[in-house]
């Protein structure tokens, strides 16, 4: 079972989209902003060991594409302004 050392998650992870929970045979993914405010990029991982502080699970592909899609909108609103 997969945990987090991420103080602001509880013990049981959830997705950050979708808000499902995860069982012990899903394959999940994480989502990290990185590496510096000026270069900012959406990191996408496979999770394979503990959350780590700033990474947010993703349940599968759909929400994968989801934070993506939402990241480059901010991105773009941001830019805007």
């Amino acid at each position: 079972m997969v945990t987090t050392n991420d103080p602001n998650q509880s013990g049981t992870l959830r997705c950050a989209v979708c808000g499902k929970e995860k069982r012990s045979h899903d394959n999940w993914f994480t989502a990290t902003l990185g590496p510096s405010k000026k270069a900012r990029g959406l990191v996408i991982e496979a999770l394979i060991s503990a959350l780590a502080p700033g990474q947010e699970p993703l349940c599968g592909e759909g929400c994968v594409l989801e934070k993506v899609a939402r990241f480059i909108s901010q991105r773009a609103a941001a830019r805007r302004r």
